[in-house]
């Protein structure tokens, strides 16, 4: 697909270097366009390769399997990119097609506390997001939520009822899941974000509300 911007009609002349100005920055424009087109012709970015990327699907699928068979109710601790993906796919899903989905997306203590009483404990799954594993509000949830599940279910509650989505490395969220046997999905390292609802970050709430999530990449 290819389209075209015209700017012949747009009034520049009679405003003071506008024209200048405009030159400047279409300059800019076209050498930043060639650098797309340079990197699309080698190793394209993270984002533009996702939908293509094949062996993310089953690991996703099976974490999701696990969440649809085992609970009530999917909480996904994130902020961002980590969980509004995630919140639009959710929003799409046709209702009681998979568990509840519920999106602590910041640290409010008030919306934290209703998702973590002993009887949310009983019947939650848990899953935190940060694609860097250093999210300040993400990893402090998580510290609570492990305290709250060790406390209210038992330790060993928690490789079932907690996983966690990072990147591979050494980051705060591996060293959890290495000192309390936590389950790990990775994240794409080249993906930020922003740009991350085609990874598991969105996929994988997508996933466990009941939808064809090889049909989004299909599509994208």
């Amino acid at each position: 697909m290819s389209y075209r911007q015209q700017f012949d009609r747009s009034r520049l002349a009679g405003i003071p270097g506008a024209e200048a100005a405009f030159a400047e920055q279409s300059d800019k424009a076209a050498a930043a366009r060639q650098r797309l087109a340079a990197s699309l012709r080698g190793t394209p970015p993270g984002f533009l390769a996702t939908p293509s990327r094949r062996k993310e699907i089953k690991p996703i699928l099976v974490s999701a399997g696990h969440y649809r068979v085992a609970f009530r109710r999917a909480v996904v601790l994130g902020t961002g990119g980590s969980s509004l993906g995630g919140q639009v796919f959710a929003g799409i899903a046709r209702p009681g097609h998979g568990p509840e989905l519920v999106f602590a997306d910041n640290a409010d203590p008030e919306t934290f506390a209703r998702v973590t009483t002993p009887e949310a404990l009983a019947e939650n799954g848990y899953i935190a997001i940060s694609k860097s594993g250093a999210t300040a509000e993400t990893v402090a949830q998580t510290l609570l939520l492990i305290d709250a599940i060790r406390r209210e279910q038992s330790p060993a509650a928690l490789e079932t009822r907690l996983m966690l989505v990072t990147e591979r490395g050494d980051n705060p969220m591996r060293r959890l899941a290495r000192r309390f046997g936590l389950s790990v999905v990775d994240h794409p390292a080249d993906v930020g974000g922003r740009f991350s609802a085609l990874t598991v970050s969105g996929l994988l709430p997508a996933a466990i509300a009941g939808l064809d999530i090889e049909a989004i990449r299909a599509g994208a």
